[in-house]
């Protein structure tokens, strides 16, 4: 399996190259220089493993939530690589990238993802560890508003917490009961490859992939007179 996989969700922008089970390689920069990294990154990482884009599987995407401006950015790329290769896409929760680390660095049994959604509310997903060690997602992904949160998640043993949502709001760890918590991780590409590579279920054709905001309405640019 090679997958090419993209996110830029939370402030990062990440491209990783997955091949048969390793990570051959993987580059970030700032979200802003997306559209910069990621056509140079495709490159790179292909040009090492000796690759065409044609010969790849499939690619993967951070498909949000997260930053309306990465989220779009990286999804607006990966559909026109797929339309351009004729190759699905696996668009994958942000938040499950998110979770996969905190299970690569703990015995957690399940994991709670929360990104900064700003004004005063958390993206959230609750994500369960499958038997490849992989997170499966509980129920539905959520927009909270912070002061409502608590109210959301009972305390459950063996849950870890990963995402910068705690580091905007770290009173929600002990009152989730929450151990270990890693709020400085983000979701990144070697981890959307990963779930790339194992979620057939999570596979689109390109023009049907869109992005996953959880708000009800995206802002839109005023329009100019004149």
């Amino acid at each position: 399996m090679k997958v090419l996989a993209f996110d830029s969700a939370d402030g990062q922008c990440s491209v990783a190259l997955y091949q048969d089970g390793e990570i051959l390689g993987l580059e970030q920069a700032d979200a802003r220089n997306g559209l910069e990294l990621m056509p140079q990154a495709a490159a790179s990482l292909l040009a090492q493993a000796g690759l065409a884009l044609g010969q790849l599987d499939r690619l993967a995407v951070g498909r949000g939530p997260g930053g309306f401006t990465g989220v779009r950015v990286a999804v607006g790329f990966v559909q026109g690589l797929a339309l351009a290769a004729e190759i699905p896409v696996a668009a994958i929760s942000s938040l499950a990238a998110l979770a996969v680390p905190a299970l690569d660095s703990s015995s957690a049994r399940s994991v709670l993802s929360a990104l900064d959604a700003r004004n005063g509310e958390l993206y959230v997903g609750e994500f369960k560890r499958d038997a490849t060690g992989l997170p499966v997602a509980v129920g539905a992904e959520q927009l909270l508003a912070v002061n409502a949160a608590p109210a959301a998640f009972l305390p459950v043993a063996g849950r870890a917490g990963a995402g910068r949502g705690f580091g905007a709001c770290p009173e929600l760890a002990a009152q989730w009961a929450l151990r270990p918590v890693f709020p400085e991780f983000r979701p990144r590409a070697d981890a959307v490859a990963r779930l790339g590579a194992a979620a057939d279920q999570s596979l689109v054709a390109a023009v049907d992939l869109e992005p996953r905001y959880l708000r009800n309405q995206v802002a839109k640019p005023k329009s100019r007179r004149g």
